[in-house]
């Protein structure tokens, strides 16, 4: 169930339209959902609609999608990036690391150590 967070509206051109952010998701409970992004690889970065109790071992089970399902190429694309940005941060953390030896051994050998 959806429902208007707030009266005010966006108007533009004499159009009035509601955001996204102006919609408040109910669950069965009668609750207020919360938004949890899945980062699984069926469903990388897709928004979902959960009980807000669910966290603390309550809650209704309820749940609903908030973003469209994405083509397999999309999916295909993002886990590719993911696992790219992930590759990168490593190989940036060994730098970092051999970086900070380096400085150090630099440092002994200047002082005499």
């Amino acid at each position: 169930m959806h429902r208007n967070r707030r009266a005010a509206s966006t108007e533009s051109s004499s159009t009035t339209f509601i955001t996204e952010d102006d919609m408040v998701c109910i669950c069965q409970s009668g609750f207020e959902a919360e938004t949890i992004v899945c980062w699984s690889d069926e469903n990388v970065g897709r928004r979902l609609y959960v009980c807000c109790r669910e966290k603390y071992g309550g809650g209704c089970d309820w749940k609903t999608w908030k973003d469209p399902k994405m083509s397999e190429q999309t999916k295909h694309v993002i886990c590719r990036l993911l696992r790219r940005i992930k590759s990168l941060e490593e190989k940036r953390a060994k730098e970092k690391k051999i970086c900070a030896r380096a400085k150090r051994q630099r440092k002994n050998f200047e002082f005499g150590y």
